[in-house]
């Protein structure tokens, strides 16, 4: 059963359900892009670790990303990040993925961006406070030169260009359809609306969710 919601399911943003469907995003991606590159690139998941809390007490934090490789030299053509919510909140963290931003945006790979949260603190790209998610694609040489996909809640996630190495072509990435493959493997539905969208949806737009639950 794929998603009620058309776009991005806010119900998947609450704490104890998001980075179930973080790591769920970026796998069901890899496998996604695999189908589409292999076997002319490989597609690798990594991880960068982040630490926080009192010193006594330290959380680290595995963050899962995606690099397509040239499978002859082994350099990176491509690296896709989903945001987490420490990316997003004020604090070391923020600090850390905003000084790795820069050198993923001056890079000589491309970089894509994903953000399906709508917790405060967006990344600086261009003019989207309107939007309640976003994607960002930076092709290689083009800084700063950027595509912008602003995505309201109500609205489908986009298909997006992932750039290759030229010259062949950019493949198409459905990010709607990865995220229904998610909802439906991972059995959402069965649980996530006991909860309640997080951070909290508007008059309207809670209306307009309880509408699509389903009953």
């Amino acid at each position: 059963m794929p998603s009620p919601f058309p776009g991005m399911n806010p119900y998947l943003e609450q704490e104890d359900v998001w980075r179930d469907f973080h790591l769920r995003m970026v796998v069901s991606t890899a496998n996604a892009l695999a189908m589409l590159v292999t076997p002319s690139y490989r597609i690798q998941i990594r991880q960068r670790l982040s630490i926080h809390g009192p010193k006594r007490s330290m959380d680290i934090q595995k963050h899962r990303f995606l690099e397509i490789l040239d499978p002859n030299s082994g350099n990176t053509v491509t690296i896709i990040e989903f945001l987490d919510a420490l990316d997003k909140r004020p604090g070391p963290h923020r600090l850390k993925y905003e000084a790795r931003r820069v050198v993923l945006m001056t890079g000589l790979a491309h970089f894509v961006e994903i953000d399906l949260l709508r917790e405060r603190g967006r990344m600086p790209m261009g003019d989207l406070s309107q939007s309640e998610y976003c994607v960002l694609t930076r092709r290689a040489g083009r800084f700063p030169c950027c595509d912008f996909w602003p995505v309201a809640m109500r609205d489908p996630l986009p298909r997006i260009p992932i750039p290759l190495r030229l010259p062949d072509p950019d493949v198409s990435l459905d990010l709607q359809d990865v995220l229904h493959g998610v909802y439906d493997r991972a059995g959402y539905q069965d649980y996530i609306y006991r909860g309640h969208p997080n951070p909290p949806l508007g008059p309207e737009d809670a209306q307009w969710a309880a509408s699509l639950i389903p009953s």
